[in-house]
């Protein structure tokens, strides 16, 4: 890899990182979130005693819950918000410092604000859904123990002792973090991809080919067909980095980039690959 190459990966290599850890950091915000209404909310369940469940108290726990189930809705959808925000930023960045680097004035065609608006908008409302299953939950679980099919106690566990537990909140906490990895790093994909196909031409002009690749997040929870991505469309792989105009194919879709709308929902669903710019010197 020639000098300027280097440099240019060494910077975008930092954008790459800085990405990663928001979406992590954003997941890890939301996941503490969630536990700590499902603690909250069986410590409601518990102050009535473990024995019985009165019409009065369900009546009670339900405005409760209902509560603080719209506290954890703000809280959320105000993280994810801010994730995108911040994602869509870095998804340009990623290229445009790169391209400073080596001496080449980005663009400035900042990512739609409409687009930003309308990802914002669809994260509220996925969250909102999901609060509304959790409030649906909870409430069948409370209609048991007031008829005494359940106790209190055996309530609380049905909530769930934990995230990772069998309960309400153990589905609910892992579709709140593939809601929240699949927006944050669509957002910034598209801001990427965005910002690479504004700056070719004067990547071109002033004597370097831009190209993009597919990275994975390279654990054993990739997906096949996006280890293959990776092995073809990396700066090693057998195909090589593309022309940021072309798309990549991945299990038989055509994808611009990473979690590209256009892809199924297996393709892009929880996706942690990224697209990440390259330079070669043009011939």
């Amino acid at each position: 890899m020639a000098d300027d190459a280097r440099q240019f990966a060494a910077e975008v290599d930092q954008y790459h990182e800085a990405i990663l850890n928001l979406e992590q950091s954003t997941i890890k915000q939301a996941l503490a979130s969630l536990d700590e209404a499902r603690a909250e909310i069986n410590g409601r369940i518990a102050e009535g005693g473990a024995t019985e469940l009165d019409a009065f108290r369900f009546r009670q726990l339900q405005m409760i819950i209902s509560a603080r189930l719209h506290s954890l809705q703000f809280e959320l959808t105000g993280a994810e918000q801010a994730a995108i925000r911040q994602a869509a930023a870095l998804g340009q960045e990623m290229m445009s410092r790169g391209a400073a680097a080596l001496g080449v004035a980005p663009t400035g065609v900042p990512i739609s604000s409409n687009l930003v608006q309308i990802a914002s908008g669809y994260a509220a409302d996925r969250i909102t859904a999901l609060t509304a299953e959790i409030q649906s939950g909870i409430t069948q679980v409370l209609k048991r123990a007031a008829i005494g099919v359940i106790t209190p106690k055996q309530a609380m566990l049905e909530v769930g002792k934990s995230l990772n537990s069998p309960g309400v909140f153990r589905s609910i906490a892992a579709r709140a973090e593939a809601i929240v990895r699949t927006e944050t790093l669509m957002i910034q994909a598209q801001a990427s991809q965005a910002q690479m196909t504004a700056d070719a031409a004067r990547m071109s002009a002033a004597g370097y080919t831009l190209k993009k690749s597919w990275l994975s997040a390279r654990d054993l929870r990739v997906r096949p067909a996006h280890v293959l991505a990776d092995a073809t469309y990396n700066r090693e792989g057998t195909t090589g980095p593309i022309p940021v105009d072309q798309p990549f194919i991945v299990d038989g879709e055509e994808l611009m980039y990473p979690h590209d709308p256009a892809g199924s929902p297996g393709n892009i669903i929880n996706c942690r690959c990224v697209s990440v710019p390259v330079v070669e010197r043009a011939d």
